[in-house]
């Protein structure tokens, strides 16, 4: 199954960045394991990258109800300063189904919800998705926690995903 996420993730990654894709030094810097209803950390050493690529894959049950979030994606500086990452505009954004939601779920609708709690800020994308950035200098850090929005732990069709 990891493989058929990393070609999917590679397939993504050729849409938002042909040059990208056909580098063979790519490598991810961070991959979660299968998120159902728990939330992840996601941290990612950044130093010397020019771009983030987030993506998200489905987790093994089909491209149902994959409604992944971001939940309060910041940018680290070398001075240990964060930025959100929702104050920067995607260069590129692919996503399964509905919208790149900024601050929204993926269809728009407001608020975020993840296990119960509303989302102060955060990127929704329903996978398979790929949200690429260009990096402001000094950025040596990413940090968010990844999770499944409500609309989509709420079908009884299922949810799973991989950051």
């Amino acid at each position: 199954m990891k493989s058929i996420h990393l070609k999917i993730a590679t397939l993504i990654l050729a849409a938002a960045s042909p040059s990208a894709a056909a580098n063979p030094n790519l490598k991810p810097v961070y991959q979660s394991q299968v998120v159902h209803t728990d939330v992840v950390d996601i941290k990612a050493d950044l130093k010397g990258a020019k771009e983030l690529y987030l993506t998200v894959t489905d987790g093994g049950d089909g491209f149902v109800a994959d409604w992944a979030e971001w939940m309060e994606p910041v940018l680290v500086r070398a001075d240990g300063s964060k930025l959100r990452l929702t104050g920067l505009k995607p260069k590129a954004a692919h996503v399964g189904w509905g919208q790149l939601g900024v601050n929204t779920r993926s269809d728009g609708q407001v608020p975020m919800r993840v296990k119960g709690r509303n989302v102060p800020f955060g990127l929704a994308a329903h996978a398979p998705s790929l949200v690429a950035f260009d990096l402001p200098a000094n950025v040596v850090a990413f940090e968010a926690q990844g999770g499944i929005d409500e609309g989509g732990t709420s079908q009884s069709s299922g949810a799973t995903v991989t950051f």
